[in-house]
Formats: C-alpha cells, structure tokens, sequence
C-alpha cells in the first residue's frame, strides 16, 4: 500500500469508522506521521481534510474528491476537544517543519 493510500484509508476510517475521540485520535496520528515525517510532499494535498475536524467551515478540495476522502458535511467537525486540540498541534508541527507550504 502506497503512503497515499495510507494517509486516505486513515483519514477516511477517522471520520467514519472511529466511534470514539481516541480512537480518531489514533487514525489521525497514523496520518499525520506520514504527512509530517515520512512523505511532507502529501501535506498541502491532505491538510484540509486533516483540519476539517478542527473549522466550522468544511475545507473541499479536488484532491479531496479525487483520492476518495470522505467530507463531513457543515458543522457536523468533531465535537470532541482532544480531536481539536490534536489536529491544532498538527497545523502547528507542520508550519513549524514546513513554513513554505503555510504561505
């Protein structure tokens, strides 16, 4: 399986599989350890699925529809503040480890 396919099976098992805070939480880390440490390439594809459960504003994109993401629909972002917390220190890490693609 491709680190793509990776990050896409993660991010789409977080948003429809995962029942609990925890465990999104766990679905997330697995993305976002490819997105900033192993293939920082993926990042400005798959950034605004990953914030998608911190804004109130769903972020679409074509990459989204095109590498099959699942998008939650407005104002249905997670409503657990340790899902927030996590994806905010992931924007934060990724700005850090990658300024140019914050511009």
């Amino acid at each position: 399986m491709s680190l793509h396919d990776q990050v896409v099976g993660c991010l789409n098992d977080a948003k429809v599989v995962a029942t609990t805070a925890a465990k999104r939480i766990e679905y997330l880390k697995q993305a976002t350890e490819v997105l900033v440490h192993r293939q920082p390439g993926l990042a400005v594809e798959f950034a605004p699925a990953v914030l998608e459960f911190q804004v109130r504003a769903v972020l679409r994109a074509a990459t989204m529809v095109e590498c099959s993401i699942v998008c939650l629909p407005p104002r249905q972002t997670d409503k657990s503040a340790q899902v927030r917390k996590f994806v905010l220190e992931f924007a934060v890490e990724l700005g850090q480890r990658q300024p140019e693609q914050c511009m």
